[in-house]
């Protein structure tokens, strides 16, 4: 079994606009505006929603994003668990639930916004079931699926980083429009800039075990 925390450019990254929900999804950032790292704690670390006013109706889309450097691990994955410190700010029910996808690096370029994407608007595999968040803060575990061991194992047999997203389940993974005044999902998230480990994004890894077989040679028994 091994831990392993996010590293230091683990980040929340927001995309907004004036035009539609898919717009604000998109893989470009805005007005040049690329991933957000070095902060302790973010309110808006997850956030979709739609508000509208005088000015016109305005989409946010905020995702965050987490990078495990595996190279100091070796062996075959059993399972693996990715837990982050989370609190919901927002609403429950479908609009509560958050789940990890699969990403690529991030590079503090203008399109670390659609990291999530394996091109255009096209989702990578996600990598754990949908996960409901509280209302009281605190770890959320999110027990990786097959795609998501794989995702692991590919970067330790690399000596690599594996880097996740981690997104509203509904209204962004799911491509649930939030409407204006409606339902919509905020949580609020720790990164590894934290003081200490204590609500570190972390990666708890179980290998499988492989049996000794004991072929001693036993001499002068007699049998």
């Amino acid at each position: 079994m091994a831990i392993v925390y996010a590293g230091l450019g683990d980040s929340y990254v927001l995309r907004t606009s004036a035009t539609n929900w898919d717009d604000a999804q998109g893989s470009a950032t805005i007005n040049g505006t690329a991933q957000h790292s070095g902060r302790t704690v973010y309110s808006l670390g997850v956030y979709a929603r739609t508000l509208g006013g005088r000015g016109g109706t305005t989409y946010f889309c905020y995702r965050s994003y987490f990078g495990f450097n595996l190279l100091s691990e070796s062996g075959t994955i059993d399972s693996a668990t990715i837990s982050i410190y989370l609190d919901n700010l927002g609403d429950t029910g479908n609009s509560g639930k958050a789940i990890l996808v699969k990403a690529t690096a991030l590079d503090d370029g203008v399109e670390d916004h659609g990291n999530v994407f394996s091109s255009g608007t096209t989702w990578h595999d996600d990598i754990s079931s949908s996960v409901d968040v509280s209302t009281t803060e605190g770890y959320h575990d999110f027990d990786l699926n097959s795609d998501g061991i794989a995702h692991l194992q590919s970067a330790i047999d690399s000596s690599g980083t594996a880097f996740v997203g981690l997104v509203s389940s509904y209204h962004d993974y799911g491509e649930h429009a939030p409407t204006s005044g409606g339902d919509y999902s905020r949580f609020q998230v720790t990164y590894t800039d934290y003081t200490g480990t204590s609500r570190d994004p972390k990666v708890d890894i179980t290998y499988i075990t492989v049996a000794v077989t004991d072929n001693a040679t036993f001499f002068g028994a007699n049998f």
